[in-house]
C-alpha cells in the first residue's frame, strides 16, 4: 500500500467509532475539530532536524544576518510548515550566538497545519537523539536545561530561545495574508508534495510576504522555476531573493 494511502487508512480509523466510509467532508465541520486534528497529523509528514540543510545556516549567519546587522529596524523571519520545531529553533540559535543584538529584535514566526506538532514545538522539549545534530557549540547551559536530572534523556530549550519564536497554525493551501513583510523565510523540503501549479502560486504568494531584497530558503529537492527568477534571483544554494 503507498505510504499516503496508509496514512490515510490509519487517519480514517481513527478518526471514530462510528466513521463507516472515507468520506472526508467530516473534517470540515467545527463539530469535527477533533478529529480533523487528528486526520491531519495522521497525514502529515514530519521529518526535521536541527540545523537541517547546515549550507542554509552558513548563509544565514555568514551574509544575510551580517548585512541586516545594521538595519535599526525589527528583522522579520518566517519559518513555513516548521514541524515540531528544530528549523525555528535553530534560526533562533543562530542569532542569539553570532549577533546577540539583533536577536533581540527579531521576531520568528513558525507555521504549520499540524496542531498536535506544534504544541511539541512550543514546549521545546527534545530527546538527545534528537539533539545529536546539534552543533557541539550550541549544546551548552546557555541554551539548554536537562529535564528533573542531568541524567534524563530529555532537554528543554531555555526561555530566552523559546520567547524568540510565536507558533501559529497555518495551512499554507488557505487564504492567508500576513501583517508584515519578512526579511527571510524558510519553506524547505514542503512545496516538494504539492503540484508545480501549486508551487508557483505559493513561490508568488511568497515573493509578496518578502521585503524587497529579502531571502527565500527552500529545500534541496526544490526549485524557483526560471520564468519566476526575474522577480526570485537565484544566490547560492537553493536560496533565492527577491528582486528590489
Amino acid at each position: 500500500m503507498p505510504p499516503l494511502f496508509g496514512s490515510l487508512n490509519h487517519a480514517y480509523r481513527g478518526a471514530s467509532s462510528d466513521f463507516m466510509g472515507p468520506d472526508p467532508s467530516f473534517i470540515s465541520t467545527s463539530a469535527n475539530n477533533g478529529e480533523r486534528e487528528h486526520f491531519i497529523s495522521s497525514i502529515t509528514t514530519n521529518v526535521t532536524s536541527f540545523f537541517r540543510e547546515k549550507h542554509h545556516f552558513d548563509l544565514l549567519t555568514e551574509k544575510i544576518l551580517a548585512d541586516s546587522n545594521d538595519v535599526k529596524r525589527s528583522l522579520n523571519i518566517w519559518s513555513a510548515g516548521c514541524s515540531s520545531g528544530q528549523e525555528p529553533y535553530s534560526i533562533a540559535m543562530c542569532l542569539l550566538q553570532a549577533l546577540p543584538d539583533l536577536a533581540a529584535r527579531t521576531q520568528i514566526l513558525a507555521t504549520d497545519i499540524d496542531v498536535a506538532i506544534l504544541r511539541k514545538a512550543e514546549v521545546g522539549i527534545y530527546t538527545r537523539k534528537e539533539l545529536m545534530a546539534l552543533p557541539p557549540a550550541f549544546l551548552g547551559r546557555s541554551f539548554f536545561s536537562s529535564i528533573r536530572n542531568a541524567q534524563s534523556d530529555e532537554m528543554q530549550l531555555q526561555h530566552k530561545i523559546r520567547n524568540m519564536v510565536k507558533f501559529q497554525n497555518l495551512n499554507l493551501n488557505s487564504s492567508w495574508a500576513m501583517p508584515v513583510q519578512f526579511d527571510i523565510i524558510f519553506c524547505r523540503n514542503v512545496a516538494i508534495y504539492f503540484s508545480q501549479t501549486t508551487q508557483e502560486r505559493l513561490w508568488r504568494r511568497f515573493v509578496t510576504a518578502l521585503r524587497p531584497g529579502g531571502w527565500l530558503l527552500i529545500g534541496h529537492a526544490e526549485r524557483i522555476p526560471p520564468e519566476l527568477h526575474s522577480i526570485l534571483r537565484p544566490n547560492g544554494m537553493t536560496a533565492y531573493q527577491k528582486i528590489s
